[in-house]
């Protein structure tokens, strides 16, 4: 366990106050946990960026589908008129 007191490294040495070979291997196993949670980070941005293009572009084709059946209905309702 670390315990942070304001004193001369020497001091917490001599009262092994810190374990440094603890205290090593607990900021790799953090550092590494960190690598970890930032590329899956990365990788779900990348991800979202995927969907929010290929939503984009299904309501494009969504939209000018919409629009050209609005104009075959269109066509007859304008002609029917005259």
């Amino acid at each position: 366990m670390l315990h942070f007191v304001c004193a001369p490294v020497e001091t917490l040495i001599a009262t092994s106050t810190v374990d440094f070979a603890t205290f090593f291997r607990t900021m790799q196993s953090w550092r590494k946990k960190e690598a970890k949670l930032s590329t899956a980070e990365e990788k779900r941005t990348a991800q979202l960026k995927e969907v929010k293009e290929k939503l984009g572009e299904h309501m494009d084709k969504i939209e000018k589908a919409q629009k050209e059946l609005e104009l075959q209905i269109e066509v007859p309702v304008i002609s029917s008129y005259r």
